[in-house]
């Protein structure tokens, strides 16, 4: 696609220099080649931007990756390609829409006196979008509905596999689904946890968040689901967590009826492409010494382990997790081990 939309969020005191600089340094490279457009930016915590031309997808993700090291460990920043109604029909109907002001837009020169910003929800994904930046209704709705079909399409669509699995980050709407899954799937659990899923376990695992002293982008969790939407697998992602580039899977659970057909490494393919597309350069993640299906899963996936995490409480059980760890390019192990201090051998943090 040639246009894309840019989301910034900043959280922290010191971020804002950095965000202007990026943008500053954007702005002045694209030059007359793409447009640049703010979409909604009245919070200045949380900004979308969109640029418009072939080709500015390439460039914003050669620009971010040049500048990650510098970027504060508190700034996010997201891509997202426009996807168009020919691609991806969305039915007006489908779409709630809500007008409102904007707070920001009152200066010497203007009072915005009508509620123009145009904020869209679809229930049925739970996916919302909204445009600040125009005083036209009309533009911020068109705005506002480019965007919200961008984000249901990737959401639903993030990255193809060779089982022909669709694969989307999952909503508090998908719950009871992801619920069910685990019930019909407990053996990871009963291994090792010690007891079946909890009542809540869907909704345990969709909160779950890396404690204090990890720092991280972005928590989510992905559902595979075959062509009927029965789900068929999960993963728990975590982005840049301790360190830019360091995505880590948290749960990778795939259909116990399935185990043995090498759908799970199918499944596993497709997220590796997908994790590196997004920047990865190394993928971290736990397996609990005994479980030896996953410990040898992972092993067939090219993982090492660089640690082992002795006495870690999970559910009813006390384990010893190794710490597993796959370069996806040219940053190997000892590079990786050099940023995060936390996963080498001699490391006594938990």
């Amino acid at each position: 696609m040639a246009n894309v939309y840019i989301e910034i969020k900043v959280d922290g005191p010191d971020t804002a220099d950095w965000v202007n600089v990026f943008l500053r340094h954007c702005i002045g490279i694209l030059g007359p080649t793409f447009q640049f457009a703010g979409v909604d930016g009245h919070d200045k915590a949380h900004s979308i931007f969109k640029v418009s031309g072939e080709g500015a997808h390439a460039f914003l993700r050669k620009e971010l990756a040049e500048l990650i090291n510098s970027r504060p460990p508190f700034v996010s920043v997201s891509l997202l390609e426009e996807i168009g109604d020919e691609v991806f029909p969305l039915d007006p109907a489908s779409v709630e829409v809500t007008w409102f002001r904007n707070p920001s837009a009152v200066d010497s020169s203007f009072v915005q006196h009508i509620d123009s910003c145009a904020r869209l929800v679809h229930p049925a994904s739970g996916t919302a979008a909204q445009c600040t930046d125009s005083r036209s209704r009309a533009k911020n709705h068109a705005e506002a509905l480019a965007l919200l079909r961008s984000r249901i399409f990737a959401s639903q669509r993030l990255f193809a596999t060779t089982s022909a699995a669709v694969v989307r980050k999952l909503t508090e709407s998908d719950l009871p689904a992801l619920q069910a899954f685990f019930e019909a799937n407990p053996d990871y659990f009963v291994a090792v946890n010690g007891m079946a899923p909890r009542a809540d376990e869907a909704r345990q695992e969709f909160e779950d968040r890396p404690p204090a002293g990890m720092p991280f982008d972005d928590a989510f969790t992905l559902g595979l689901a075959d062509d009927s939407g029965r789900l068929i697998a999960m993963a728990s992602i975590t982005a840049n967590l301790l360190a830019p580039r360091v995505w880590h899977i948290g749960l990778f659970i795939v259909a116990t009826s399935l185990h043995g057909s090498g759908t799970a490494s199918s499944l596993y393919a497709g997220l590796e492409a997908w994790l590196k597309a997004q920047g990865a350069c190394w993928i971290r993640l736990g397996a609990v010494v005994g479980n030896t299906r996953a410990e040898r899963f992972w092993e067939r996936q090219g993982y090492t382990e660089v640690r082992r995490r002795a006495g870690t409480q999970l559910g009813h059980s006390t384990h010893t997790v190794r710490v597993f760890v796959k370069p996806l390019g040219a940053s190997g192990l000892d590079d990786y081990l050099n940023l995060v201090a936390r996963d080498r051998p001699e490391s006594l943090l938990p």
